[in-house]
């Protein structure tokens, strides 16, 4: 895995929830177990997640094959964060493979526990992303989000990402139909 960033420990990374170090790092195979919990827990916290509750069907050797993937393809990655010695949340990030979108890098997943909600995680994981795809040569951040989720539409909004797209009726959560913001952001040289 050495094309990935080994560890960012973010400025600032008091939590408010206690002296436990917050840090942001690639996934490791021995995450596996713990990731895949931190998934399903999260996709039974909030409705802004593509899965419900018990849709993710993952095992955790799927989970160790994916994070084997990570490790071994270049332009693919995924980072968790770390408070102490829990998990707290993570992102997926990929880059185009072809030459017309290698300058592309796609967060497809970026997850944080409830109980770590607006302590900074997310911005941090998020910043990490964007180093990592810098690292990579990239020129364009993109990713999709619920309409609904105020939260991580300001979040992307504060960070340089703008709404470069509607996609109407792209997720059924509960019965109620959601769209998808396209969201952007230009990294400048």
């Amino acid at each position: 895995m050495s094309h990935l960033m080994d560890s960012i420990t973010p400025v600032g990374n008091d939590t408010g929830r206690g002296d436990a170090p917050v840090t942001i790092r690639a996934a490791r195979l021995d995450d596996a177990a713990g990731l895949l919990r931190l998934m399903r827990k999260v996709d039974v916290e909030t409705p802004f997640m593509i899965y419900g509750k018990g849709e993710r069907s993952l095992s955790v050797e799927d989970t160790r094959n994916l994070l084997v993937e990570a490790g071994l393809v270049r332009g693919l990655a995924m980072f968790v964060a770390q408070v102490g010695p829990e998990l707290a949340g993570y992102t997926l990030a990929v880059s185009g493979g072809l030459a017309r979108t290698r300058h592309c890098v796609r967060i497809s997943a970026l997850a944080v526990r409830r109980r770590w909600w607006r302590q900074g995680l997310g911005r941090a994981m998020l910043a990490n992303v964007e180093q990592w795809a810098r690292g990579m040569g990239a020129q364009r951040l993109e990713l999709e989000t619920m309409a609904a989720n105020d939260a991580a539409q300001g979040l992307y909004e504060s960070m340089g990402f703008v709404v470069e797209g509607r996609r109407r009726r792209a997720f059924l959560v509960a019965g109620a139909w959601m769209d998808a913001l396209v969201m952007g952001k230009l990294l400048e040289d």
